[in-house]
Order: C-alpha cells, then sequence, then structure tokens
C-alpha cells in the first residue's frame, strides 16, 4: 500500500471535489444496522440475539462482496440475506417481508462516526463534497436527510440510481460526468472500503483515501490511508486545514 501522508502547501485546496462513501466512512453501518434488524425481527416474532446479529451480518457482507463482483443481483441480495439467516438459525418467516421491514427501519436511522460532521462542514467552504454509495436507495436517501451532513453536499450518487455501482468504473465516469463535469486529477475518494471504494478509484485513475480506523490489512494500494476523518484537512487544505482543526 502507498501511505502518501503528505499535506497540500498552496493555498487553493489540493483536491477540489471529495467523493465520500457513506457507510463505514461517514455513518456508523453498525449501529444502524443492530437497530434495524432488532425492529423487523421483533415485528416477526424472533429473536435477535447478539449471535443472531453476527449470523446475519457476517451473511450481508459475504453476499455484497459477491453482488460488487457481478455473481448476484441487488433483487436477489435483499431476499436471499434473510433465507440464509432463517435457515442458519431454524426459523420460519417470510424472508421478503423481514427485508421490507428491516429497510423501513433502516431508512429511520442514521449515526454519525467520529468527526464526520465537522470534518465534512469545513471542506465544504474549500470543496465540493458529493456521496457515492452502493446501499440501497430508499434508505440512503433517509439516513443522508436524517444525519445532519446533507447540506454540505451537492450530490448524492447511489448505485441502483446510477445503474452501475462500485467498483466499476462506469459508476465514477458517471458520477464526474454528472458534477458539471469534473476532472479526475481534481477528485479524491474517501472511503473504508478497499474492494469496493479504493479498487474502484484505482480502475478510474482517481486518488483515494483510506479511511481505516480499525488498523486492517489490504493488498489494495491506496494513495493516503488515515485512521481519524480529521487528518483529511491537512492533507487537503494543508496549513489552512491544521489551523481550522484547532478551531474546531
Amino acid at each position: 500500500m502507498t501511505h502518501h501522508m503528505l499535506e497540500s502547501t498552496s493555498t487553493s485546496p489540493r483536491y477540489r471535489n471529495i467523493l465520500f462513501d457513506l457507510d463505514g466512512t461517514l455513518l456508523d453501518f453498525s449501529l444502524s444496522e443492530q437497530d434495524a434488524l432488532h425492529s423487523a425481527l421483533r415485528k416477526h416474532n424472533l429473536a435477535c440475539t447478539d449471535e443472531i446479529r453476527r449470523r446475519y451480518s457476517a451473511i450481508n457482507n459475504a453476499m455484497w462482496k459477491q453482488l460488487e463482483k457481478g455473481e448476484i443481483t441487488r433483487k436477489q441480495l435483499l431476499v436471499a440475506r434473510f433465507e440464509s439467516l432463517l435457515e442458519q438459525i431454524g426459523a420460519q418467516g417470510d424472508p421478503a417481508q423481514i427485508n421490507q421491514d428491516y429497510l423501513t427501519a433502516l431508512s429511520q436511522t442514521a449515526y454519525l462516526l467520529p468527526h464526520a460532521l465537522e470534518v465534512c462542514r469545513i471542506l465544504a467552504q474549500h470543496c465540493r463534497l458529493a456521496i457515492i454509495t452502493n446501499g440501497n436507495a430508499c434508505t440512503q436517501h433517509g439516513r443522508f436527510e436524517k444525519c445532519g451532513l446533507a447540506p454540505y453536499f451537492s450530490g448524492l450518487f447511489i448505485s441502483e440510481e446510477v445503474g452501475a455501482q462500485k467498483p466499476a468504473s462506469v459508476f465514477f465516469d458517471t458520477v464526474l460526468a454528472k458534477m458539471e463535469p469534473i476532472q479526475k486529477s481534481e477528485t479524491l475518494i474517501v472511503g473504508d472500503s478497499p474492494s469496493s471504494d479504493i479498487t474502484g478509484g484505482n480502475l478510474s485513475k482517481i486518488d483515494t483515501c483510506w479511511y481505516n480506523p480499525k488498523h486492517t490489512e489490504s493488498t489494495v494500494p491506496s494513495t493516503y490511508e488515515i485512521d481519524d476523518l480529521r487528518q483529511l484537512l491537512p492533507l487537503i487544505l494543508g496549513n489552512k486545514g491544521k489551523d481550522l482543526l484547532e478551531k474546531a
């Protein structure tokens, strides 16, 4: 991996356009998932123990990886994850309805990750910010509006609406074309997923910043790596970013 923690030294930002992933980068998806899963299963008189949550999360994560590789469709994923969960826990239920109840509950819950709001508020004064997410469209619209970040962003790009998904380069090409268009050299992708965000940037030849607060290992090369969102300020805005960070 390349971890150039360089700081911008000019008065203008190093990148004019910042494309942020949403879940795991700005929003705490694990917490939202926990709430929504509990709500949906309880509605169907099913238990939601720590073990069941772990099983669901593992099933869901594996299926999203399959989706990124084009091995299953989004429609298949949404129901299959609950079919698999019911099978694993030996329970009866309607997986399609559980999924619908889960998505409804998920759309109503959003928790910001540490420093997400202050960093986006500061960056929005100097750069153009947009969200890039593979999440379900109806839930992502609801969560984005609820979390308080919307005033700082000029675009919300959801794969389901774009017609392609990360890491496909056509997803990023479409996003850049819709944002005026903008130059790849002036754009930075910030995300927590090497397989989706960072691989997508590499395929599209756009600089990437891997947000890796848990210090996990990855063989996917990124332009930068950070473990705290506040590190974006000096990275993008240089000394001005340092000063703004101290005042934040």
